[in-house]
């Protein structure tokens, strides 16, 4: 697996566990962008804002996740081509099955 993708992957699960904090720190040091975190569930992400907020306790770590956000999809737009992106449109497919 691609070294890039296995991050993605990481990061995806620290997602789910609500693991913010790390999620963060993996994606600025690997350069993944942070509307990501968003992009993913942005539903668990809003009920979780103040997880969040808790965990990345640095205010330069709260702006840098405000400056990366965007109006659209970051998966569809930046990884829409990528590993990825296919790994999003697989997981949305799961969830929305299971709904």
């Amino acid at each position: 697996m691609p070294r890039s993708c296995s991050h993605h992957i990481g990061v995806f699960v620290l997602f789910r566990s609500l693991q913010f904090a790390e999620a963060f720190h993996l994606m600025k040091k690997h350069r993944i962008n942070m509307n990501l975190m968003y992009d993913h569930n942005p539903v668990v992400f809003l009920d979780n804002t103040d997880t969040f907020v808790r965990q990345l306790d640095r205010p330069s770590y709260i702006n840098l996740f405000l400056t990366d956000l965007r109006f659209n999809r970051t998966v569809a737009t930046l990884f829409i081509h990528s590993p990825i992106g296919a790994l999003e449109l697989m997981t949305r497919r799961q969830i929305s099955q299971a709904s």
